[in-house]
């Protein structure tokens, strides 16, 4: 059964065991020494599994040690009893999925090195992002500046998902006295920007809205929020501002996460005009897949943004830490709320390609497996 531990826990675990299976001898398999330095759990190896029959029957180091590779066939002709297995390969869910099909292993626990992974970077970059300081007011002038009005996109005439609807709710929960727009093929005009619409033309709904948001805001002020945002509190202190925005991690400001402004701010039109001459459709007849977050901090950078993730206001536009707008870590994809978080962008990446979109939903699946707790009597 597939089980995601953090090291922490694996560690734990394996305490218990004396006996450890990898699986897949590649390059991340070399990764174990690191994750598990001046610990027990290399010497608890007793084989590696690898499907490619070339590495069989040879052995590969593992600290100090020559470890044997051998077929998943002959691991279970060994009897061995009460092992662990820890997928130690990049494809691991072709391993998951040939485990969980395998009805001989149904009472083996196998694990994989890259959740590890994935939730040693999220704990390292939540610990960074909550160091960035807060304002202990977010009202810069005593007068409300921004309307109370919420704008939103929706193009390609499908029906809104219904988990996107539950978030959207949240609008009118938190946000009961706001107004609520939506934008679309009826009520827009997707011909005015050649790159926008050549994006429309292609089908790429997820990039229409990187100009239409900020001719919106530009033209008629308020709040901008992608449709997989979710409130998780009011946002009425973010109006006393000619404008607002956020990191999604140290580097990159995304407006995707939600974003706010006067009408006529000239910072957003400053963003506007970088799609003045973009096209959507290279020559080549190859498509400009280009991330909307690296084109908008181009400009902010240009303006006097720094790119390490601190509150700064540029040209009038309050850039936030990553916690104010983002309370889903990007990586893990897991929530991690701050006593000033006011949204969840969950990432649904309409922007992506299929296969990167197909990953990021896995992650979402298998990450509701993890149990971030401090007990490991059930592990």
């Amino acid at each position: 059964m597939l089980k995601v531990y953090d090291i922490r826990q694996f560690i734990q675990k394996s305490k218990k065991l004396n006996q450890i299976v990898c699986f897949g001898a590649g390059k991340r398999l070399k990764m174990l020494n690191d994750f598990f330095a001046n610990t027990e759990v290399c010497d608890k190896i007793i084989c590696i599994i690898d499907n490619d029959v070339k590495k069989q029957n040879s052995k590969v180091s593992i600290g100090k040690r020559e470890i044997e590779i051998i077929s998943l066939d002959e691991l279970k002709h060994r009897n061995y009893s009460e092992y662990l297995i820890i997928i130690t390969c990049t494809q691991y869910r072709e391993v998951v999925k040939q485990l969980d099909e395998d009805q001989t292993l149904q009472m083996v626990d196998y694990c994989c090195l890259d959740h590890m992974y994935l939730l040693k970077r999220g704990d390292e970059e939540l610990q960074r992002a909550i160091q960035k300081k807060i304002p202990s007011d977010l009202k810069v002038f005593r007068e409300m500046k921004i309307p109370k009005v919420i704008h939103y996109c929706w193009f390609g005439r499908k029906p809104i998902p219904d988990k996107y609807q539950v978030w959207m709710e949240s609008w009118r929960k938190y946000c009961p006295d706001y107004e609520i727009i939506e934008w679309n093929e009826d009520n827009y005009d997707i011909s005015k920007n050649v790159y926008m619409h050549q994006a429309y033309e292609n089908k790429k709904w997820g990039f229409v809205p990187d100009y239409a948001r900020l001719d919106i805001i530009y033209n008629y002020g308020g709040i901008y929020l992608d449709t997989d945002v979710e409130l998780v509190q009011n946002m009425d202190e973010l109006l006393y501002q000619n404008g607002f925005a956020g990191f999604e991690d140290d580097k990159f400001v995304n407006l995707g996460l939600g974003f706010g402004a006067i009408k006529g701010l000239p910072i957003i039109k400053h963003m506007m005009d970088i799609y003045k001459d973009k096209k959507f459709v290279n020559e080549d007849g190859s498509l400009n897949l280009t991330a909307s977050p690296y084109l908008q901090t181009q400009v902010l950078r240009k303006y006097g943004l720094h790119p390490d993730g601190e509150y700064q206001i540029i040209e009038g536009m309050s850039i936030y830490p990553e916690k104010m707008l983002s309370g889903k870590s990007w990586i893990t994809r897991r929530v991690a709320l701050q006593p000033y978080t006011r949204s969840i962008h969950h990432f649904e990446g309409s922007w992506l390609e299929e296969t990167d979109r197909y990953k990021a939903e896995q992650i979402d699946k298998e990450m509701i497996l993890y149990k971030p707790d401090d007990s490991f009597e059930d592990i």
